[in-house]
């Protein structure tokens, strides 16, 4: 399990390492090589921005812990946006839904109220008259489980977590439709017992299906099931087409139990309780503002990582040593001072002093102080992709330098950050020449007006 960096390293540079290594006179004695790799995409924090230690951003396993929210939570949810075939993004009111609506609503809802209506029943497993809808019960439930085997042993594992909350879905389908409590006014004891038998034997195989996912649920339902949680196995048999559950009834007997799997008529059950605490809707924004580093969404508060200016291009001269280069004096307003900053676009223009000497242009402030080459830079200068390739982005000429650029509903932050990072938290320019972050519009601050971008400029800003 790794991610998709590592690919290179693992499946072909270590594998030369180790058979470059080996002694082809001693077959015995050399290394085993990989033969089989499960490789992930990247997972992002909310509102597409990278976890990062050190700007604070993302939840990491301490941050975890300190929410209080309990671990299967957190396993069951990171393993349902498990990035298997392409990037995928955290998002604190995903998680919330994810719980409420299938831990709880769905998993939980369907063991907890078998558990307990069976525990009002005396708590025994009952034995059970099948009907034809009964079989045809069990035969959807083994194919589900055959083929989360099958997704399993490929590793495929969110798809894998899917089928178990299928599973308890035609669980909590069995319950509705059979309504046991009807059954019993009904004065229908042999019926309501099949239907106990059928949904608590299922519980069981719930049980089973979700201890990869969450270990200590499948011990906690075990615990209310009052068996070891070592008869959680699949019986089955292999045959040609592969693995094939057999799922059904409780056994008449313990010993058949064991070889089954599952429970027996007659067996107690412990006491039922939920398995799933809720998660606040109301502590999502605190953990938005806590873990969300400079870059995070708040409700109505929009924490922007960059101090960005429109200012006026003073002085251009050629990098000493890279001829892409470009060193640019710019001047950041009334009362801003002036910053030197190195940019790549010393080899874009046919005449780079005619193009944009004088240039009104968006720039970033904030950004830590480096070393570019031999040329000391303090500052980031804002590109995009048009026609004829990179460009700085250029505002009319008649543009105020000194503006302030933000998105509406933010916070002005000086905070210097590694220039490094500035793709972390990407910026785009719309159709409407609208520069964007986080879906919202930067303007200019303080009723400042900040004109719309020319048309050749569009898509993502670079530097």
């Amino acid at each position: 399990f790794m991610g998709k960096d590592n690919i290179p390293f693992h499946t072909v540079i270590f594998p030369c390492t180790l058979l470059a290594a080996s002694n082809p006179e001693s077959p015995k004695d050399n290394f085993v090589l990989l033969d089989s790799i499960s490789v992930c995409d990247y997972l992002q924090y909310e509102g597409g921005l990278k976890f990062s230690k050190s700007r604070g951003t993302g939840v990491f396993g301490n941050n975890a812990k300190e929410t209080g929210i309990a671990a299967p939570i957190w396993r069951y949810y990171l393993l349902s946006v498990r990035p298997e075939n392409q990037d995928s993004e955290f998002d604190w009111q995903k998680l919330h839904d994810a719980c409420r609506g299938e831990l709880i609503g769905n998993f939980g809802n369907f063991i907890n109220r078998t558990l307990s209506f069976l525990g009002k029943m005396g708590g025994v497993v009952p034995p059970a008259k099948l009907l034809p809808k009964d079989r045809e019960f069990f035969r959807k439930v083994s194919a589900l489980v055959d083929q989360y085997v099958d997704l399993m042993e490929k590793i495929a594992m969110r798809d894998a977590l899917r089928l178990v909350l299928e599973v308890s879905r035609l669980g909590n389908g069995l319950f509705q439709h059979e309504a046991p409590w009807d059954l019993m006014k009904k004065g229908d004891g042999e019926r309501t017992a099949s239907v106990l038998a059928i949904a608590v034997q299922l519980v069981w195989v719930l049980a089973a299906l979700c201890k990869p996912f969450m270990p200590s649920v499948a011990t906690e339902i075990c615990r209310q099931l009052a068996v070891p949680e070592a008869t959680l196995f699949f019986p089955g048999s292999d045959t040609k087409s592969g693995f094939k559950c057999q799922y059904g009834p409780p056994s008449k007997t313990w010993s058949e139990a064991k070889a089954k799997g599952g429970l027996f008529v007659g067996h107690k059950i412990g006491k039922a309780k939920p398995l799933f605490a809720r998660i606040e809707q109301k502590m999502l924004d605190q953990w938005r503002k806590k873990y969300g580093g400079v870059g995070s969404v708040t409700t109505g508060e929009l924490l922007f990582p960059f101090y960005m200016l429109v200012a006026e291009i003073k002085e251009i001269d050629p990098h000493p040593t890279a001829a892409h280069l470009a060193v640019l004096k710019v001047d950041l307003g009334p009362g801003k001072g002036s910053k030197t900053l190195v940019s790549g676009i010393g080899d874009k223009y046919p005449d780079l002093k005619a193009a944009l000497l004088g240039a009104k242009v968006l720039v970033i402030e904030n950004v830590q102080p480096s070393n570019f080459k031999g040329v000391k830079t303090s500052a980031l200068l804002l590109c995009a992709e048009t026609p004829s390739g990179k460009r700085a982005i250029e505002l009319p000429r008649e543009t105020p330098a000194g503006i302030i650029c933000l998105p509406k509903g933010s916070k002005l932050n000086k905070n210097k950050f590694p220039s490094k990072q500035f793709g972390k938290s990407p910026m785009t320019i719309g159709a409407d020449g609208i520069v964007t972050f986080a879906n919202r519009n930067i303007e200019g601050a303080k009723g400042a007006k900040l004109p719309t971008i020319p048309s050749n400029f569009r898509g993502k800003i670079v530097i």
